[in-house]
């Protein structure tokens, strides 16, 4: 996407559910989340998006891309708040909007969040909801570099 001597610029932006989720995805200049197509082994076709667990894994990624954007550090968002408001507990309602948008951003990417909705700025989403987002979440993040 290099036009004249304008380049890109793509953020590495960082997510964290628990110790075993974590990482950093990739967002365009033009705040779309990088997805790319994953053939499985019975041939189905799916959309996922490529996550590292480190800045440096996510810079040799761009760099291999043909327009050589540049990659700096993006937000982070805490899944966490997620989890807790899907198991009922008391969660910081900006906390679960921040993270929530992010997962409709990721799914909305991997074309899995058609369905999912941002509810109206101070409510809550559904905890059934968020339970669903999560585990499309689980499915559409590909970490390439465990």
């Amino acid at each position: 996407m290099t036009t004249g001597s304008a380049t890109a610029r793509w953020e590495a932006v960082a997510f964290e559910r628990d110790e075993a989720f974590w990482g950093f995805v990739l967002r365009d200049d033009e705040g779309r989340v990088h997805v790319y197509e994953r053939t499985s082994p019975d041939g189905t076709v799916r959309r996922v998006a490529p996550a590292f667990t480190r800045f440096e894994h996510a810079q040799l990624f761009v760099d291999a891309w043909p327009e050589r954007p540049v990659l700096t550090r993006g937000p982070s968002y805490d899944l966490g708040a997620l989890d807790a408001l899907a198991e009922g507990r008391a969660v910081d309602a900006r906390a679960v909007e921040d993270a929530w948008l992010f997962a409709l951003d990721v799914l909305d990417a991997a074309e899995e969040g058609d369905d999912l909705e941002m509810p109206d700025e101070g409510v809550t989403p559904d905890e059934d909801e968020v339970r669903e987002g999560l585990s499309r979440l689980a499915r559409v993040i590909e970490q390439l570099d465990r």
